[in-house]
């Protein structure tokens, strides 16, 4: 039995193609509906989150803290399932460029309830103690576990 395979190449696709994608899976492109025009990147490089250990201030109880002192769970009606923040910080530690997605317990995409949403980001971007790194700018998540309307876990 004969078996063929196929192999892509950079050569197999035009500039025009390669250009309209990241460089990266899950870079974030500047979006002027939606962003803060006062945040800027940095002109360096940016690191993904698994590039290197980025420490926020207080470490992980301090981000649960956060929540759990700021959170009015009242607006967690009959949730379920992820939902996940990404950001970008640049080298001076400052936020910007949020991103938000939400998932089922099957990671199928979901939509949740607007007021948990706006909750959960507006309480993530008040966090601060992000740290700068003077010579790149870095991706961030935080990805908040809600079970029968509680959050059960936040992952960094």
């Amino acid at each position: 039995m004969m078996v063929s395979s196929y192999c892509l190449s950079c050569n197999d696709f035009t500039e025009e193609e390669l250009s309209s994608h990241p460089i990266h899976v899950g870079d974030i492109k500047a979006d002027i509906k939606i962003d803060d025009p006062n945040f800027k990147p940095c002109d360096h490089k940016i690191h993904q989150h698994y590039n290197f250990k980025s420490t926020y201030r207080g470490e992980k109880p301090a981000i649960i803290a956060h929540f759990s002192e700021k959170l009015n769970s009242g607006i967690l009606k009959k949730e379920n399932g992820y939902i996940s923040i990404r950001f970008l910080v640049n080298c001076k530690g400052e936020t910007g460029r949020y991103r938000v997605k939400g998932m089922d317990f099957d990671y199928k995409v979901k939509k949740f309830d607007q007021p948990t949403v706006k909750q959960l980001l507006s309480l993530t971007k008040k966090l601060d103690g992000w740290p700068a790194f003077e010579n790149f700018n870095y991706y961030q998540n935080i990805t908040f576990k809600i079970v029968n309307s509680q959050i059960e876990e936040i992952l960094t």
